[in-house]
């Protein structure tokens, strides 16, 4: 469907059309079979009102108008535009706008003329509420002002009549909230003086709801296991002296019986009653609550109901409580989130069997995710150049939650391949084991690495949000292509030598980010420490440390809207007999994932042609603001600094701080954002680019 939009002002003599060609659905056309023309494109004309723009008015109407033509033109569709339109002259000053809609036959099409008849303009005088003084929650109030209905937000333009409206019930909702349960606010008061309209609004607050006391009692001698008169006296006591409001009350009622299902009891009944005297400007609410807690419920055993691939038993030992257990509601929910976050189940429910016993069934039903994939991801890296990823992938091995998976990468600059096994419950309940073999190629621009790796790691919660992780890894190291002249320093020619490096990582991290490829709220922070020893069957002995911290705050949910700030930290240092750190282990930066006005590796010590040398320490700081511009494409503003010193010192020089400014798009793909950014080097080196563009799939934190 469409139609055309023309805006005409009173005094032009022409009329102004845009037309676009419909095709009505069949039933449109039997309906149109009767009215000739009625088959043709809907033609718009506007006439009066120049203060509303051609733009304003198409957005404001043409939902309704497809609607209209969708219909069959129903007129009902053409008075729900009339009222759009009158909202949008009164947003624009026009207090009492009345426009008008005539439909007109035509040779070319159906005709529909909206006459806009917007009355007088006003502009805001004075303003005033009344009614409020002495009040004790008006300082918490959202008092409407001037700046809140006129149109540019500055307070002296025209008069935008809906925003005060919507600002005068945003009013009486706080005070309802507040406690004043008879509130009442009277129409506003519009006083004109020619082009002047000053403004009253008049307020009614009534008297102060407020709970005054409140006695918690069994009904009867409480069971065994009950909560405390204490606890629940200790639960309630922050609702004694605030206002008494239905959502109050709601709460005090949900904290409650929350408590007594905790202890065991679901079946907890409240019985309230309510009484109320009568104060100045005051209405005192005293309220008792008894309770009848029912039977004390016992666990009596498991129904797993949706499998398909899954053991029974892995769904088993992830359910709390167990067979024989009380009933307990934070329990079920820790199994809830369990359950989920195996990745596994698209959707989980679990619920107590109904009924008046004792011992009841915990019935949990799923429906499973699909677990099995193979996969081919074609891309592009700046650096590695055109990429294809591969393999297959089987999350729920054998119906045991473990997973398997096989990967390779084929790119112009690296190649990789790789086959690992992930178990879920790996020693213990919720730690996570992970074990890897693989083989990789990579070129960089100062060698090319290739070797085989092995892997082991252990991951397992500390508390909500945090987790520990221990890793052994072993990597062979074979270098080519050295860019750097290794017989120009000593200590290069020891760092230039081939060994196998073996290692132990313990790294605790603390994760309260709401996505993990798009963020918009949360911290992620982490911190490592690796040792690379003899012991473990290494060549060279180190001890590195890192840190790094990405804290992402929402700034609009639509359009979408965040902040991203990033810093990071590292130092490394040889030990023992290893006159150097090797130099695939040092620190580099530069690229697409770091400081983005560099290319890859190329920020920090070079030699004399421009190879990139690495350091021994590094620390780099980002900040980023991302917003939506339309659909799944982002826009990106950023400023990276970072620094690398070979000689591995914990504070940075000021004159190695190098980076710059840059911006970039990002398209949100399942597998991650394809982003493309531009970094501008604010002082770039006799090697260094002044401006870079990087490809990469991913944020760069």
């Amino acid at each position: 469907m469409g139609f055309a939009l023309a805006l005409k002002g009173s005094a032009a003599a022409a009329l102004a059309w845009l037309c676009v060609a419909c095709a009505a659905p069949a039933r449109l056309a039997r309906d149109q079979a009767e009215a000739p023309g009625r088959d043709r494109p809907l033609l718009i004309e506007f006439r009066g009102a120049p203060a509303l723009s051609r733009r304003e008015a198409e957005r404001g109407i043409s939902a309704s108008l497809d609607r209209y033509v969708e219909s069959g033109f129903d007129r009902a569709y053409l008075d729900d535009a009339l009222d759009q339109l009158e909202e949008a002259l009164a947003a624009l000053g026009y207090l009492e706008p009345n426009p008008s809609a005539e439909i007109r036959l035509h040779p070319d099409g159906q005709r529909v003329v909206f006459e806009l008849d917007p009355g007088p303009r006003v502009r805001l005088g004075s303003f005033a509420v009344r009614g409020l003084a002495g009040l004790p929650a008006a300082a918490g109030l959202r008092l409407p002002s001037p700046s809140l209905f006129s149109p540019d937000g500055s307070g002296g333009r025209w008069f935008a009549r809906g925003r005060l409206e919507a600002a005068a019930e945003a009013l009486l909702d706080d005070l309802f909230s507040a406690g004043h349960l008879e509130a009442r606010i009277a129409e506003p008061l519009y006083l004109r003086s020619g082009p002047i309209a000053d403004v009253l609004i008049a307020v009614e607050a009534g008297p102060l709801q407020r709970l005054e006391a409140l006695e918690i009692a069994y009904l009867g001698a409480p069971p065994p296991g009950a909560p405390s008169l204490r606890e629940l006296d200790g639960l309630a006591r922050g609702f004694v002296g605030r206002a008494d409001t239905p959502a109050a009350r709601l709460a005090l009622a949900a904290a409650l019986e929350q408590a007594l299902a905790e202890a065991g009891f679901p079946d907890a009944r409240l019985e309230r009653e309510r009484s109320q005297r009568e104060l100045p400007g005051e209405r005192a609410i005293r309220e008792r609550i008894g309770i009848e807690c029912g039977p004390r419920v016992r666990i009596a055993g498991l129904r797993i109901e949706g499998l398909e691939r899954t053991r029974a038993s892995f769904v088993a030992s992830r359910v709390r409580p167990r067979p024989g257990a009380w009933f307990s509601t934070s329990a079920i929910d820790q199994s809830f989130r369990r359950l989920y976050r195996s990745g596994l189940f698209e959707q989980v429910s679990i619920r107590l069997d109904p009924g008046p016993g004792e011992e009841r069934e915990l019935a949990v039903e799923v429906r499973e995710a699909q677990s099995r994939e193979l996969f081919a991801e074609p891309g592009f890296g700046t650096f590695e150049g055109a990429r294809l990823r591969a393999g297959y992938r089987d999350h729920n091995l054998w119906g045991s939650g473990r997973a398997l998976r096989l990967e390779g990468l084929l790119a112009e600059r690296a190649q990789r391949s790789e086959i690992g096994l992930t178990d879920p419950d790996f020693g213990g309940e919720e730690v996570l084991g992970d074990v890897s073999v693989g083989y990789e190629r990579r070129e960089r621009p100062a060698f090319t690495r290739e070797g085989l790796s092995f892997a082991s790691r252990l991951t397992w919660p500390l508390a909500p949000a945090v987790q520990m992780t221990g890793e052994y890894r072993f990597a062979q190291s074979d270098l080519s292509d050295l860019a750097v002249d290794p017989g120009a320093d000593p200590e290069l020619a020891s760092a230039l030598s081939e060994v196998d490096v073996a290692s132990l990582l313990l790294a605790p991290a603390y994760d309260s980010r709401d996505r993990l490829f798009t963020p918009s709220r949360g911290l992620f922070a982490r911190f490592g420490v690796e040792w690379a020893s003899a012991l473990l069957g290494s060549q060279a002995d180190f001890l590195r440390l890192t840190a790094s911290a990405n804290w992402y705050l929402e700034l609009d949910r639509e359009p979408r809207s965040v902040l991203a700030l990033s810093a990071r930290a590292g130092v490394i240092a040889a030990l023992g007999g290893s006159a150097e750190v090797p130099f695939q282990e040092r620190f580099f930066l530069g690229g697409p994932t770091s400081v983005r006005a560099f290319e890859e590796d190329r920020l920090g010590p070079k030699d004399g042609d421009g190879t990139p040398l690495g350091g021994n320490s590094t620390q780099m700081v980002s900040a980023e603001w991302r917003r939506q511009l339309v659909g799944a494409l982002d826009a990106g503003l950023f400023y990276d600094l970072g620094a690398v010193d070979p000689s591995g010192a914990l504070t940075i020089e000021r004159s190695l701080w190098q980076g710059g400014p840059g911006f970039g798009v990002r398209y949100l793909l399942p597998v991650g954002p394809l982003r493309l950014d531009l970094g501008y080097n604010q002082d770039p080196g006799p090697f260094d680019s002044t401006w870079v563009l990087a490809l990469a799939v991913g944020l760069s934190f």
